[in-house]
């Protein structure tokens, strides 16, 4: 049996894509932080604010999975090249595509692939999908 402190660190804190904390975001369903890392309520919450960072980098001129994942996950601390070829297979996006950021499915499965790439297979799609709906 799995303790819940074996879990990753996304998994514990309700956070699929790993959403550094700032005090600068309230963001809704947030309970705090572990030190570095949001916490939120439950992961529909998560993904609705992995949802609202992509939008946010969509409207910075981040507009392809290349761009979003390069922006998100920088190479000091990231294998970047792999999660964006990750996620481009997961998703079905090409590494050059534009993100639609509008298409709900569409940003739910990046986010879904994201969370894969960051914690492991921890939440479905359709968790994803709820989470984006909020947004």
């Amino acid at each position: 049996m799995t303790s819940k402190k074996d879990l990753p660190r996304g998994v514990r804190n309700n956070n699929p894509t790993n959403i550094e904390f700032s005090p600068a975001n309230d963001w809704k369903g947030q309970r705090g932080s572990d030190g570095r890392f949001v916490i939120f309520n439950n992961p529909a919450h998560g993904f609705r604010a992995g949802a609202k960072v992509l939008r946010s980098y969509h409207r910075q001129g981040f507009v392809t999975l290349s761009q979003m994942i390069n922006r998100f996950a920088p190479s000091h601390e990231n294998d970047t090249s792999g999660y964006v070829r990750n996620v481009s297979k997961w998703s079905g996006i090409g590494e050059n595509q534009v993100v639609d950021v509008t298409d709900s499915a569409q940003l739910a499965t990046v986010l879904h692939s994201m969370s894969r790439m960051e914690v492991g297979p921890y939440y479905t799609l359709k968790m994803a999908r709820k989470g984006v709906e909020m947004a």
